[in-house]
């Protein structure tokens, strides 16, 4: 009987040996089975299992981000969003750790008009995108300064760290703060003035008798 083939086994078949097929003979050299194969009872003895990708093999062994697996060349290798996010150093910032062809991922931000050198701009939060950084928008710019929010302007999450509500009207407004009978608010200027029925019921002195004070333009409305 004749001696049974590598990766054979004894049967009694006209030679006296079955052999079983495998994947690839591809993965199959003079010293044994190729990387990233493993061995079988087929024709040469070994069987090599199919990966994404090659590119995340080198001849140290998996590329960063990629996992070993039983492939051509033991290495299997998943998709990232971008690329983008992966220096010299690993991954970018605002970018997470993943298996892909350069082990980073990143996601997608709002814009990237609120990212500096420095990091997120004022009004800016922190995310997991190209730059670290999601912008919200908000109602105006126009209430922001350098030194903060203007007056009557709240803090928010923007462009520019503030958001502006509209009053009614600016001519309540003076240097010094809100003008007789406006109340203050969070509009561009901090101050809203209501309308009364009549200027004719205000005096230097205050309300004439028969009218009451009110929010208006001079703080008194004549019945």
């Amino acid at each position: 009987m004749a001696e049974a083939n590598p990766g054979c086994k004894a049967c009694s078949g006209p030679k006296g040996c079955m052999c079983c097929k495998c994947t690839s003979d591809n993965c199959c050299t003079d010293k044994g089975c190729s990387a990233g194969c493993k061995a079988c009872s087929g024709p040469k003895g070994c069987m090599c299992c199919k990966c994404t990708s090659d590119d995340c093999c080198t001849d140290e062994g998996c590329s960063a981000g990629c996992k070993a697996c039983s492939g051509p060349k033991g290495c299997m290798c998943c998709k990232c969003t971008n690329d983008d996010c992966c220096t010299d150093k690993g991954c970018s910032a605002g970018c997470k750790a993943c298996s892909g062809p350069k082990g980073c991922m990143c996601c997608k931000c709002t814009s990237d008009d609120c990212c500096t050198d420095e990091g997120c701009s004022a009004g800016c939060k922190a995310c997991s995108g190209p730059k670290g950084c999601m912008c919200c928008k908000c109602t105006s710019d126009d209430c922001c300064t350098d030194e903060g929010c203007s007056a009557g302007c709240k803090s928010c999450s923007g462009p520019k760290g503030c958001m502006c509500c509209k009053c009614t009207s600016d001519n309540c407004c003076t240097d010094e703060g809100c003008s007789a009978g406006c109340k203050a608010c969070s509009g561009p200027k901090g101050c809203m003035c209501c309308k009364c029925t009549s200027d004719n019921c205000c005096t230097d002195e205050g309300c004439p008798v028969g009218c009451k004070k009110c929010s208006g333009p001079k703080g008194c409305v004549c019945k």
